[in-house]
């Protein structure tokens, strides 16, 4: 071979290569989701605590009266209080 690519070895890595960038590129969009989803709690500092057993969100006085969001870590719960304040 003496390091020459045959045709089907250079689609092969060709595709690799798209695969791979698309990945990364893929990872980047879905970092700059996840920051889009903090920033509006940042923005009121809300801060996610512990209530039983999951996470909860809330801008408000108490969970009845206010706007919240549950899941099972902090950012599930950031989530879950984004969908609640745009249906509000």
């Amino acid at each position: 071979m003496d390091g020459i690519l045959n045709d089907e070895m250079s689609r092969m890595l060709a595709n690799q290569l798209d695969f791979y960038a698309s990945r990364e590129h893929q990872e980047k969009i879905n970092a700059l989701i996840a920051e889009q989803e903090l920033m509006f709690a940042k923005t009121y500092g809300l801060i996610p605590y512990k209530d039983g057993n999951q996470w909860c969100v809330l801008l408000g006085a108490n969970i009845q009266e206010g706007i919240c969001g549950f899941g099972d870590t902090p950012l599930h719960a950031i989530y879950d209080f984004n969908k609640a304040f745009q249906k509000n």
